[in-house]
């Protein structure tokens, strides 16, 4: 036999061609992971409504909570429904005459004169159950009286007994008509503190 002809292995070359594939793997970069398929557009229409529920419960909860604040300020306390506070601040602040001063006088002179210085819209609202005279004053401005008092009020002896609507005006008209030389009046406070006169 010939000793120089060469020899080819063909398990050797299959070796190595897989070697060679097994490197250019290695070397390719990895191909893109696939995307996640769309959510079902019921899907996002429901999220954009839960969103939406979340942004407007925020304020409806506030407004709920605005509204039982309002609601519990508003009740039935005479301190709340007046802005002067209760008969006994209004007293201190107005100088208010007592029921009891009011009745006393009343029993001494059942004549006494009723002065009415609220406006006539409020006297339209509600009136006192008795002969009444009315003069219009304000808490800055009570000249009303010297032009009206001479001849409506001309008996300065004669008890007077004032009121408005929580006693500030007639506070004023009380001094005014003390300053004009009228003997005896009375600041009874607001027709609503006089629900004991019959």
């Amino acid at each position: 036999p010939n000793t120089n002809t060469s020899w080819h292995c063909p398990l050797t070359s299959v070796r190595a061609d897989t070697t060679r594939s097994l490197e250019r793997a290695r070397d390719r970069p990895a191909p893109p992971s696939p995307r996640p398929p769309p959510p079902p557009s019921s899907t996002i229409s429901a999220s954009l409504d839960s969103r939406s529920s979340h942004r407007q419960t925020g304020p409806a909860i506030a407004q709920s909570q605005r509204h039982l604040s309002v609601g519990s300020s508003c009740g039935s306390s005479d301190k709340m429904s007046d802005p002067y506070g209760d008969f006994e601040e209004r007293r201190k602040r107005f100088d208010l005459s007592s029921p009891e001063e009011v009745l006393a006088l009343l029993e001494k002179s059942p004549d006494a004169t009723f002065l009415d210085v609220r406006s006539p819209p409020e006297i339209l609202v509600s009136k006192l159950g008795r002969p009444t005279i009315s003069i219009w004053c304000t808490m800055s401005d009570t000249s009303a009286l010297d032009k009206k008092a001479p001849d409506l009020l001309p008996d300065k002896t004669k008890p007077i007994i004032a009121f408005c609507a929580v006693g500030g005006r007639s506070n004023e008209a009380r001094k005014k008509l003390r300053e004009m030389g009228y003997e005896t009046v009375l600041n009874a406070g607001g027709l609503k503190d006089m629900g004991y006169i019959k």
